[in-house]
C-alpha cells in the first residue's frame, strides 16, 4: 500500500497552553494529588521526540495549523495538488459525521486560536523557556528556534529554577508535598535539558553529514 500521512502541526508552546486550558476546564489543575501535579509538569515541559518513523510507500506532508487557519483555501488547494485529488468547496467546511463541528465555541477557520497566547498560563519568559525545551522540534517544524547552547548550564539552571505562571493554579496538600514535588521538578527539568542538549548535538551532526562535513 502507498499513501500520504497528513500531519497538522502547531507551535509547541501554544499546544501546551491549549492542553492546560483543557485540564483546567476538566478541574484537574485544582487537584492536589502529587501524581496529577507531576503529570501536569511533565506535559508542559516534556521534550518532544523529533524523530518520525518512515513507512515504505508512504509520504509525510506537514501543514502548519496557523497557515491552515489564515489561508485555508490556499493550503488545501496545495494539498489537493500534492496528493492528486480534485478540489471541492466542501473542504472549507469543518464537520464531524456530517454535522458542523465545534471546539468549544470555535469552528471552521475562525482565527481566534491562532492569536490566543494563553497568557493566563505563560508569561513571555515562560514561553521563551518552553521554546528552549522544544527547540529542535520547533526548528524542524519551521518555527522560531532558540538553541540551548546559547546559555551555560549555570544560566539554564537559574532560569528554570524560577516558577512558571501556570504553577499559581496548582494546589498542594501541604508544604511538605510542595517541597517534594519541587525537588522532583528540578530533577525532571535537569533530565529534559540534557535530552535537549543531546538532540541539538545530534541535529548538528546530521546537518554536518548532509553537507559533506562542512
Amino acid at each position: 500500500m502507498t499513501g500520504y500521512i497528513i500531519e497538522v502541526v502547531r507551535k509547541p508552546c501554544i499546544r501546551r497552553g491549549s492542553m492546560l486550558r483543557g485540564l483546567e476546564d476538566a478541574g484537574l489543575l485544582s487537584l492536589s494529588f502529587p501524581h496529577v501535579i507531576k503529570s501536569v509538569f511533565s506535559s508542559v515541559l516534556q521534550v518532544l521526540n523529533n524523530e518520525k518513523k518512515d513507512y515504505e510507500g508512504w509520504q509525510r506532508l506537514i501543514i502548519k495549523f496557523e497557515d491552515l487557519k489564515r489561508n485555508p483555501q490556499k493550503e488545501l488547494e496545495k494539498l489537493c495538488e500534492q496528493i492528486g485529488i480534485q478540489w471541492s468547496d466542501t473542504m472549507l467546511e469543518t464537520t464531524l459525521h456530517g454535522k458542523r463541528d465545534f471546539c468549544g465555541n470555535v469552528t471552521g477557520f475562525d482565527l481566534t486560536p491562532v492569536y490566543r497566547l494563553y497568557e493566563e498560563y505563560f508569561s513571555p519568559f515562560d514561553i521563551f523557556r518552553i521554546s528552549l525545551i522544544a527547540g529542535i522540534k520547533q526548528k524542524q517544524l519551521g518555527y522560531s528556534y532558540n538553541s540551548i547552547f546559547g546559555f551555560s548550564r549555570t544560566q539554564l539552571r537559574e532560569m528554570f529554577n524560577k516558577e512558571f505562571l501556570f504553577e499559581d493554579k496548582l494546589k498542594y496538600e501541604d508544604d511538605k508535598d510542595k517541597i517534594k514535588i519541587e525537588m522532583w521538578k528540578r530533577g525532571f527539568i535537569s533530565d529534559c535539558l540534557w535530552e535537549v542538549r543531546r538532540q541539538d548535538i545530534m541535529e548538528r551532526m546530521r546537518l554536518s553529514a548532509n553537507n559533506g562535513g562542512g
